[in-house]
């Protein structure tokens, strides 16, 4: 399997400018048009979280779109969901990571900032030597640490945990979410101890290199500086207000916020079913 550290634009444009990535959006194409009658289908590989040879699942859910020629094009990041441990392409690669930097440590403090989903269960599941903590962002009437109807509430502004408590920290697409980003990675260093790390991915414009932001908070009240757009949650079906589009600004100013070192890992692998010509996790040192 194939992972790349990128942290600079140019570094990122040239391992997804290459021959090889041109070769691999043909395969890609080619796996399309093979496909192109079936509103659903499968491939087979092996999932990095289970260890087992599974049959990825692949629809035209959540952004796939039809070329010229009528061929839908699946949004890779967001399926070949594994039938096992219900994580999609992007999830699996995270969890992954998570997984590989906890393994062998007994009792070090991970926390999720996720809590009613496959992705927090998994990790509780694969990492059962490990402390693992899962919130979710219930309401700005409770105080971070609240427990409401069994789910531990948490604002990624302001989080509840002593400072240098915890080992690692993982967010999955929650970022653009949060009205002030810069604050939410400023905790995420604070609560970590020297050495930890943060695993999160954040839909990610990689021809970018300022971050863009869409909305925010004046007075208590939402402003909008671009159209409303919200993603999905699992925990409100209104969804969630997009707050920020990132660019290269994101890793850049990593080091403003208290870490050490950031970077972009770029990954691809038909084995591990890791399709797309935009697959990036984040990786952020204390």
């Amino acid at each position: 399997m194939e992972r790349i550290a990128c942290r600079t634009r140019d570094e990122a444009m040239a391992v997804f400018g290459s021959v090889v990535y041109a070769q691999r959006a043909g395969l890609e194409r080619a796996i399309a048009v093979h496909h192109r009658r079936d509103s659903r289908f499968v491939m087979p590989g092996i999932c990095r979280v289970d260890q087992a040879i599974v049959d990825f699942e692949v629809d035209r859910k959540w952004g796939a779109h039809q070329l010229e020629d009528g061929t839908w094009m699946p949004n890779w990041r967001e399926r070949l969901e594994c039938p096992t441990c219900g994580l999609i392409n992007r999830q699996r690669a995270l969890a992954a990571a998570l997984l590989e930097h906890m393994a062998g440590k007994d009792g070090r403090a991970v926390y999720l900032m996720e809590q009613v989903t496959a992705m927090y269960k998994v990790i509780c599941m694969r990492s059962p030597t490990s402390i693992c903590y899962g919130s979710e962002y219930v309401g700005p009437q409770h105080k971070g640490g609240d427990v409401v109807r069994g789910i531990r509430h948490e604002d990624a502004m302001q989080l509840s945990f002593p400072d240098a408590s915890l080992d690692a920290v993982m967010s999955n697409d929650v970022f653009e979410h949060v009205p002030s980003p810069d604050r939410a990675f400023r905790e995420a260093a604070r609560v970590l101890k020297p050495g930890g790390k943060m695993f999160f991915t954040v839909p990610f414009f990689l021809d970018r290199e300022t971050n863009t932001q869409r909305a925010d908070i004046v007075d208590g009240a939402v402003k909008h500086h671009k159209d409303p757009e919200y993603h999905g949650n699992p925990f409100s079906k209104d969804g969630s207000l997009v707050f920020t589009e990132f660019g290269w600004q994101l890793v850049s100013r990593m080091s403003d916020h208290g870490f050490a070192d950031c970077y972009a890992e770029a990954f691809w692998s038909l084995e591990y079913g890791h399709l797309g010509l935009n697959n990036l996790i984040f990786v952020a040192t204390r």
